[in-house]
């Protein structure tokens, strides 16, 4: 079960045991929970399902009566820790929970934080004998690399490239791809990027009326420029308009003639998050300041042709969520295999991905949930960083245009990282930890 939305299914397989053999709600529960899996999927209780008592006996009253044979309260312990008294609540997660042997996170530091979360399930137990694992995500690398690399790694790479991606030892063949091809391929991406983020923005302000003269369009990014890109959910604790905390020095940082660098927005808000819609407004507004016009863009209609342009295409990829509520991330592991670095938070998969030559972190591990209190520790150092080391080794190129350094860190990082943080690693991760045991207790 991924997440608490799908909860219910548990309670059918229940029903379903039940009927096939002549057995109460509570046998069937014991059968079935050895074969459960959960996996949860966010420590923000805005992702958490909780249904209030009249709902659930409103709409679920025939069903938990007639089908599972239980009275409301006993339908309601399902939907909370075990024992509790105040049944006026019904939460899915916990419902997932009582349902299920085996419980994991989707990175190693999300298990931790899980394990805190719900730790009142198990009082009686150490945190660390918490029967609550952890799987890091992956991404499919074929589906999320562009097709100009994907030929060029099938050069280079030996033939392993059509088989098991998940062999570190393989990634080590990366050394071998000469830096002007590897080089040449990422800048095709990045300008189709920017040839992209140009004619949609084009496309919006003809539906807003906003005329775009010929030159406003010619100059709209910079292709030499450094390209930062940030495309996710508009979630508040993702904390997308943090860059713009000092826009004075972000001028600076941007419009620096020399050593240029423009930041390409996407996302989406849920339609009742009025925090997140707020980000977007703000981006907009910023992006219409004399100082950041042609510097800043905000892609509209995120989807998925809109996030394969940008994980292609940007040389940097920006997450600066509030530790620790990345519970994994994905778009930082597809930026890997296109040629692009990570500037992050210590969240999610980047947490154990980090290492100061494969990219950059902000911030240490202090985890500061909701509070905003380290908004300014972070903004500080995420500008420090662009300052001292980004910009300067990204524009720190040698006769033939090639900036060593910086492809000898996306070397490393493709090498260092691809191997692990892919979905071949991870499916087989579930199979061996959790499948196969689940399998066997069926």
């Amino acid at each position: 079960m991924n997440e608490g939305h799908s909860a219910f299914l548990s309670l059918e397989r229940n029903r379903m045991l039940m009927n096939k053999n002549n057995i109460s709600f509570s046998e069937a529960q014991k059968i079935n929970y050895k074969n459960n899996i959960f996996t949860t999927h966010t420590p923000v209780p805005a992702g958490i399902d909780i249904f209030h008592r009249e709902l659930i006996s409103k709409c679920l009253s025939e069903y938990y009566s007639k089908e599972l044979n239980l009275s409301l309260d006993e339908f309601m312990q399902l939907g909370n820790i075990p024992n509790f008294k105040d049944l006026n609540s019904f939460n899915m997660a916990h419902l997932a929970m009582n349902n299920s042997m085996y419980i994991n996170g989707v990175s190693k530091l999300h298990g931790i934080v899980s394990k805190d979360l719900w730790s009142d399930r198990f009082q009686s137990l150490d945190k660390d004998a918490i029967p609550i694992g952890s799987i890091t995500n992956g991404i499919h690398i074929k589906s999320h690399t562009a097709p100009n690399l994907q030929k060029l790694f099938k050069k280079y790479l030996d033939g392993f490239w059509e088989y098991d991606l998940s062999i570190k030892d393989n990634w080590e063949l990366v050394k071998n791809i000469p830096d002007n091809e590897l080089w040449q391929m990422h800048i095709v991406n990045k300008n189709n990027l920017i040839n992209f983020s140009r004619e949609s923005t084009l496309k919006q302000n003809n539906e807003k009326g906003i005329e775009t003269s010929k030159n406003n369009f010619e100059n709209l990014l910079d292709n030499n420029a450094l390209t930062i890109g940030f495309a996710r959910r508009f979630a508040t604790y993702k904390r997308a308009t943090l860059i713009f905390n000092d826009l004075d020095r972000l001028d600076k940082i941007l419009n620096n003639k020399n050593k240029p660098v423009q930041i390409i927005f996407a996302g989406k808000a849920h339609p009742k998050d009025q925090a997140g819609k707020e980000f977007i407004q703000a981006i907009y507004k910023v992006s219409f300041d004399e100082r950041f016009k042609n510097k800043i863009v905000f892609l509209e209609n995120y989807n998925l042709e809109v996030a394969k342009y940008l994980v292609c295409g940007c040389d940097l990829w920006l997450n600066n969520p509030r530790r620790p509520l990345e519970a994994s991330g994905t778009s930082g592991m597809k930026v890997v295999t296109n040629g692009g670095l990570n500037l992050s938070i210590l969240d999610g998969w980047w947490d154990e991905a980090y290492q100061s030559e494969l990219g950059w972190k902000i911030g240490d591990r202090q985890n500061t949930f909701n509070s905003a209190e380290n908004d300014e520790t972070d903004i500080e150092d995420l500008y420090k960083v662009l300052e001292n080391e980004i910009v300067p080794i990204y524009f720190d190129k040698d006769e033939n245009g090639l900036p060593n350094l910086w492809i000898e860190r996306v070397k490393r990082s493709i090498s260092e990282l691809s191997y692990y943080f892919n979905t071949d690693r991870m499916v087989m991760e579930y199979f061996n930890k959790y499948y196969l045991k689940a399998y066997n207790n069926f």
